[in-house]
């Protein structure tokens, strides 16, 4: 049953914004070119009266001269003019407006013109522009695409969003208008029109919108603001259909059909279709005399398409149709639109859909595990795996030749026909037995998924057959003798791409083994990489003087099958297919050097930027473990932090080094395998000569009285500080003072001093001096104070060291009565 729905009224709001637009020529007048001492700068803006809308291209006069013409904004400058008050004037056609500006010199003053209508609406022809806008009488939100013509002077156009580049909203519209729904930068006024350059007086306007009634309606726009509210009565009649059918485009069948799982299709079950018009209106697809897949939607405003000045301005409504498809048991979305559809009154428009996007082909490709992409494959039956897929188990692989190829990446060459193809089924690997592979050429290697005898587009790799090589021992070989302390073992790459395994096992203690013992092994080391030839043992790992096995192995690359060791003993026995890895290996002895005994007596005597070292070798050959020590490697000595050592010939020798530092030197003995002994250590600080020196002298008590003519003795005790200003350490320091003065007095500090280097001590020593006789009362007898230090010793065995100093100042005053 068909609704005819009875709409109210369509509210139209037309709000006039008179703008006037006069050219003009900006003089400056004579008197104003003033000193720019005496002048000051106007900044300011012309404004209606109504509205206080900026006004543009107004003349601004000052003393009876234009001055400037305003911006469009109705702002302007004037600068040079001379202080006091001025009265400015603007002046838009017969428009007009002044004010007094105080003008102070060196400053911007403000002002603000507002313009007073002199001839009651009447505005300048070419520049009035009427703005309105279209409601919905019932919701009173804004209505887009209602067509707005001025049909005495053949001005039109079309409702649509609020431009803000017109000016802002809230100086045209009152506040209660309403607004429609906040849009996504800030919101949305709808509905909104308007026209430039409108010659003022009384206009035809016609509105049409289909479904609606048009109007028209007559209007005066010589005034400054008009609200026009209209009545606009919907037509019940003025609707269309739109119909149709949904189908896909890849194979017709129309979107109400369910595919079955094996591909065909069940017309008894209905699988709908949604359907939306741009409108908001929504439907599915029905039944219709038995047949599925067809739509319809009713009670459709008539639309046609409408061009303004070549450009479509509505274009019609449009159309979109989705649904889903199980396909091998794999939904697929498929979709479909049309758009420009043009409706009628009271017509039905046939719009049938095609849906696209999806694929009827819905295998989807397995990716290749083994070999991976660019691989070595050395397994002479090499292992294809891919990945298995939950929508079907069966396979197809292909393996073809790339002859030409480049030999290192693959690239390029040309691609025979299929060379070998197997379907596999309930499985997701294939051993190929490779009898027509050649070494070190390239492959190419592709799988299909396969469902109801359709392949997939299939996922390819590329590979290179290459021979299995066992890695060969480079050192040590057999019987070679190491340092137990830096063993490195070393083999060939063989190119073949897989990571190397090396093992090394324990023996006998002495004696060289007849075979490896793989039970016994003590160590095993992978490398990171094919790359990597050689791995250095660790210090801890080897003991002098003992036998070890060590074997190497290679990971085949196309598997990385783990690497089982045995003993080789007929490489025509290599397993090729890579499945296990025994025999392919290569496996060898080496003895660990005995290690000599160590220095005996290791002394270091530390002076002036160097120190002598000195040492005794084992005297005992059993020291030195029955090996006579190398010829042109007596010993080695490491200073500090060093790793690399310096080698000395003799049981002596002189390293410079930093003074003032406290070094550690380590020294060993070599033996003829190039073995070092265990180090031994001495530690000392280099310094400067040392150089003995007094200070901080004070004296306690520092004054006494003595009755004159009278010879007398005065106890005293004289502190100081004893410094040795270089750097190396002297001990044993004797130690004096004497009074200096009209009398006598020398005492020892009891012990010695030692004092290390740039080091200093505190003293104090008791002292009695004699005070020779003085006849006059009053008169002053000072004594100062000589300290010595003597019979000193260095640390590098320097004696005799001295030193001392004065008093100076510091003393004892004895005053006589």
């Amino acid at each position: 049953m068909r609704k005819v729905i009875t709409m109210t009224v369509l509210c139209l709001m037309v709000f006039l914004m008179v703008v006037f637009m006069v050219s003009c020529s900006k003089n400056t007048s004579s008197d104003l070119a003033v000193n720019a001492t005496t002048t000051g700068t106007i900044s300011g803006k012309v404004v209606t009266s109504d509205t206080g809308i900026g006004v543009g291209q107004a003349v601004i006069s000052l003393g009876g001269s234009t001055v400037a013409t305003t911006a469009t904004d109705g702002t302007f400058i004037v600068a040079g003019v001379r202080q006091g008050n001025e009265q400015i004037v603007a002046t838009r056609g017969q428009d007009v407006g002044s004010t007094t500006v105080a003008i102070t010199a060196g400053e911007v003053s403000e002002a603000t013109i507002t313009i007073i209508s002199q001839v009651t609406n009447t505005v300048s022809a070419q520049n009035v522009r009427v703005v309105g806008r279209m409601v919905d009488a019932v919701s009173g939100e804004g209505i887009d695409g209602v067509a707005v013509q001025i049909t005495d002077v053949g001005k039109a156009t079309m409702t649509t969003l609020w431009n803000s580049s017109i000016a802002d909203f809230a100086t045209f519209f009152p506040q209660n208008v309403p607004e429609q729904p906040a849009g996504p930068n800030g919101p949305e006024h709808h509905g909104y029109f308007y026209f430039e350059n409108v010659t003022p007086g009384v206009h035809t306007f016609k509105f049409s919108k289909t479904g609606y009634f048009d109007k028209q309606i007559s209007m005066d726009i010589s005034t400054t603001q008009r609200l026009v509210n209209e009545t606009m009565v919907y037509d019940p009649k003025a609707t269309g259909m739109i119909a149709g059918y949904v189908s896909f485009d890849a194979d017709g069948l129309l979107a109400g059909d369910t595919a079955n799982n094996d591909g065909s299709f069940n017309s008894a079950t209905e699988w709908k279709a949604s359907l939306s018009l741009d409108t908001g209106q929504t439907t599915t697809t029905v039944d219709i005399d038995g047949k599925v897949g067809y739509f319809k939607f009713e009670n459709i405003p008539p639309r046609h398409l409408i061009y303004q000045n070549g450009v479509l301005i509505d274009p019609g409504y449009t159309l979109t149709a989705l649904t889903t498809r199980t396909i091998n048991n794999v939904p697929v979305s498929f979709q479909g639109q049309v758009i420009h559809i043009e409706v009628d009154e009271s017509k039905t428009t046939i719009s049938n859909v095609k849906l696209g996007g999806g694929s009827l082909n819905t295998n989807v490709n397995p990716a290749i595990q083994l070999p991976a992409a660019n691989d070595m494959v050395t397994a002479a039956t090499p292992l294809f795996q891919w990945e298995a897929l939950s929508v079907t188990t069966s396979y197809v692989v292909k393996v073809f030749h790339i002859v030409n190829a480049d030999p290192n990446t693959g690239l390029g060459g040309v691609t025979t026909e299929v060379m070998m193809e197997r379907t596999v089924n309930n499985a997701n690997t294939y051993t190929y037995d490779g009898t027509d592979l050649m070494n070190n050429e390239w492959y190419a290697l592709k799988v299909f998924s396969m469902t109801n005898g359709v392949l997939s587009s299939g996922t390819g790799i590329r590979f290179k057959k290459v021979p299995f090589l066992i890695p060969t021992r480079v050192a040590p070989l057999d019987n070679d003798q190491t340092d137990p302390n830096e063993t490195i073992l070393a083999w060939n790459n063989t190119d073949s791409g897989g990571n190397y395994v090396v093992q090394l096992y324990t023996t006998s203690e002495t004696a060289p083994a007849t075979g490896a013992d793989f039970s016994r092994v003590i160590w095993q080391y992978e490398t990171a990489s094919a790359a990597e030839t050689n791995v250095k043992l660790t210090n801890s790992l080897l003991l002098p003087s003992k036998v070890y096995w060590w074997a190497v192995a290679q990971k085949n690359p196309a598997d990385n099958s783990p690497v089982e060791f045995a003993t080789v003993t007929d490489t025509s026995d290599i397993d090729k297919d890579g499945n296990t890895a025994e025999q392919v290996i290569d496996c060898g002895y080496f003895r660990t050097a005995p290690q000599p005994g160590v220095p005996v007596n290791p002394t270091g005597v530390f002076s002036d930027s160097q120190v002598t070292l000195t040492w005794t070798d084992p005297v005992a050959p059993q020291d030195l473990t029955g090996d006579a020590v190398h010829a042109n490697h007596w010993h080695h000595v490491y200073v500090d932090a060093e790793t690399t050592p310096r080698i000395i010939y003799a049981n002596t020798t002189t390293i410079g080094v930093s003074n003032d530092v406290n070094h550690t030197l380590s020294i060993a003995t070599v033996n003829q395998y190039g073995v070092e002994s265990r180090l031994v250590t001495v530690t000392g600080t280099p310094g400067t000569p040392p150089a003995v020196t007094f200070t901080n002298w004070t004296v306690s008590p520092n004054t006494a009285n003595l009755a004159v003519n009278t010879a007398g003795s005065i106890n005293t005790s004289v502190s100081f500080t004893v410094n040795n200003l270089g750097g190396q350490a002297v001990t044993g320091l004797s130690v004096a003072v004497t009074a200096v003065g009209p009398g006598s007095g020398t005492d020892t500090l009891v012990g010695t001093v030692n004092l290390s280097g740039k080091g200093s001590v505190n003293v104090t020593i008791p002292l009695t001096v004699s005070v020779n006789a003085n006849a006059t009362a009053g008169q002053t007898a000072v004594f100062s104070f000589v300290g010595t230090a003597t019979g000193g010793t260095s640390q590098t065995g320097t004696t005799g060291i001295s030193g001392g100093g004065a008093s100076g100042t510091t003393g004892l005053t004895v005053t006589y009565f």
